[in-house]
């Protein structure tokens, strides 16, 4: 891929993830059920991984956009963790949240499934999230040292 056109996609993407919170500010500032309503229910959307992992993953696109000779540690963790983290966020959906209208996470529900079943399900996610870190941890190590 040429750098233009990588200049191009990590805008995209960027351009997308600022669509996407934009349109979830307005959408939860008019929502009047809930714990929240008003600007508290805007400020609560802050609160929420997936769109923490959104952000994250916009944000590191939007320095990529401008420049992509970024070689900085903490800029390629931050990009590494919002790689990982956008990666959770969509495994979990399609395997535990898609098809339900329960909003926040339902398999971290201690009432309808109990203690237990809820402390194994957080421990599938983290196990999820470790491994995807681990792997994409050694693919950046690779090809970190592969000759360009």
């Amino acid at each position: 891929m040429t750098e233009r056109l990588g200049r191009a996609w990590f805008a995209v993407t960027a351009l997308a993830v600022l669509a996407g919170v934009v349109v979830q500010l307005f959408a939860t500032a008019g929502h009047e059920g809930g714990h929240f309503t008003g600007w508290q229910a805007v400020l609560n959307v802050f609160a929420y991984f997936t769109v923490q992992s959104n952000i994250l993953l916009g944000v590191t696109s939007a320095l990529l956009a401008l420049r992509t000779d970024r070689v900085s540690t903490l800029f390629r963790a931050l990009r590494l963790d919002g790689v990982v983290a956008i990666a959770v966020t969509g495994i979990v959906y399609h395997s535990v949240l898609a098809g339900l209208d329960f909003y926040p996470s339902p398999f971290v529900d201690v009432e309808a499934h109990g203690l237990g079943r809820v402390l194994l399900n957080c421990l599938l996610v983290a196990v999820l999230f470790l491994g995807l870190a681990a792997g994409a941890t050694w693919l950046d190590r690779a090809l970190a040292r592969r000759p360009r």
